[in-house]
């Protein structure tokens, strides 16, 4: 027999074609005689003059081959192929096979279940060559040919784990304080030309700035303060930057009144305090005395004191005070000799504001000149 396009033949190693053309199942075959019986209903007697090689058709001979074999219960319920089902339709419509359907739906698939997360953790990005490889999935090569398509799968994915390196908490940076380079530092102090000073003389201090192990802290400000007797607080009177020995050097007004003086920098350093006493200034003029005159004037200013002071002329016979006015003068009329020189000394008395200050003076006998 010559092969045609639609023999089987060909296809009998096929699993489809084993499964159609194989023994029935009991399972298969439950409702066999209910069908034979619709058949047999449906399809009236054909007469038996019609050659037998008729029914033996390709088409015919594959749809008796399903109906008799297992296939009859796959073909009511359109689970044959689309080929296979339309070519059972069309013979065998009039017993219910139905028509395949094409718009059928595949069932979905189901949804991946993902667990939800038990702990937020940053993103980790996957490590390279882990060693996990995530199966990818490839079409077996079917030996079926495209007119009888290979049965519908459902291909289920499931969720692969990939080992996450667990991550590691970075620590807190903790903010650490960083001493200051003068922390612990000392700073020293001299006043130049010297703590005892005349009224009005301007001052020069300086000072040393140096760490806890005695090493120089430069370009750091080191301001200069002064308090001044009968002034509250203290006032800043200068401010320089160490130079790289640590050292500076700061001018200080004029003194007029008794003053503490301070140096100090960032970080509660400070030197210690320096108290710098203030020498008032005394300025004389002795009268000329006439001859044979028993006494003379003599007249008292003083520089750095202040109205009210006490002044004094003293000598071996006696201590005469006097307070100086408002112009800071005090008029003295002491004894004079007409035959010798007398000595004498003026006096200041010390105050919170200045120091005591004595300046000796003399008296020439009685018509001759005054000396000092």
């Amino acid at each position: 027999m010559r092969h045609r396009d639609d023999d089987l033949s060909p296809f009998r190693d096929d699993p489809v074609v084993k499964a159609l053309t194989g023994p029935a199942t009991e399972a298969e075959l439950a409702d066999e005689p209910q069908a034979l019986e619709a058949f047999r209903a449906a399809v009236p007697q054909r007469r038996r003059r019609r050659p037998a090689a008729r029914i033996a058709s390709t088409t015919t001979a594959a749809v008796l081959v399903v109906a008799v074999s297992g296939g009859a219960a796959a073909a009511y319920t359109s689970n044959l192929p689309d080929s296979w089902q339309q070519k059972l339709h069309t013979e065998l419509h009039v017993i219910g096979v139905p028509a395949p359907h094409h718009h059928k739906s595949a069932p979905p698939s189901p949804a991946p279940v993902v667990a939800a997360p038990t702990e937020s953790l940053p993103p980790t990005p996957a490590p390279a060559r882990t060693g996990v490889v995530t199966p990818t999935p490839r079409s077996t090569p079917s030996s079926v040919p495209s007119s009888v398509p290979p049965s519908p799968r459902v291909s289920s994915t499931l969720p692969v784990t990939v080992p996450t390196p667990s991550a590691t908490p970075t620590p807190t940076p903790t903010p650490s304080t960083t001493p200051s380079p003068a922390s612990g530092a000392q700073l020293t102090m001299a006043v130049s030309p010297g703590t005892r000073v005349t009224v009005g003389t301007p001052l020069t201090v300086s000072g040393t700035l140096k760490a806890a192990g005695g090493t120089a802290v430069a370009n750091r400000w080191v301001a200069l303060a002064e308090r001044v007797v009968g002034q509250p607080g203290w006032h800043r009177v200068g401010a320089v930057r160490t130079n790289a020995d640590g050292a500076v050097t700061i001018s200080a007004p004029a003194v007029q009144r008794n003053v503490r003086l301070l140096l100090r920098s960032r970080g509660h350093v400070r030197s210690p305090v320096t108290k710098v006493v203030v020498i008032p200034l005394i300025h004389l003029e002795v009268a000329p005395a006439s001859a044979g005159a028993r006494t003379t004037t003599v007249t008292m200013t003083v520089s750095g004191a202040e109205a009210g002071d006490v002044v004094a002329v003293r000598n071996r016979a006696g201590n005469r005070q006097m307070r100086l006015d408002a112009s800071l003068t005090a008029t003295f009329t002491v004894p004079a000799s007409q035959f010798r020189t007398l000595h004498y000394r003026a006096v200041v008395l010390r105050t919170k504001a200045h120091a005591a200050h004595a300046l000796p003076f003399y008296v020439p006998p009685s018509g001759t000149a005054t000396g000092t």
